[in-house]
């Protein structure tokens, strides 16, 4: 079951116009690894910033409990 953080995520990043795939291949990871930071399964801090980056919002704003 998708958590409100994760559709949220999915949600912002369909909006910046860009995909996992995008994202993964941008720092060199498989799409399924930035599948697994969303999805909360993860907590690659390399990868949360490059989705904060692709979405253009800060990671404390994204992950506001797990930022650190």
């Amino acid at each position: 079951m998708e958590s409100s953080n994760e559709r949220k995520i999915r949600s912002w990043i369909v909006l910046a116009g860009v995909t996992q795939t995008a994202i993964a291949e941008s720092i060199g990871v498989k799409p399924s690894s930035v599948n697994d930071v969303i999805a909360g399964r993860r907590k690659t801090k390399r990868i949360r910033e490059a989705i904060a980056k692709a979405i253009k919002m800060p990671v404390s704003e994204i992950w506001p409990a797990k930022a650190a």
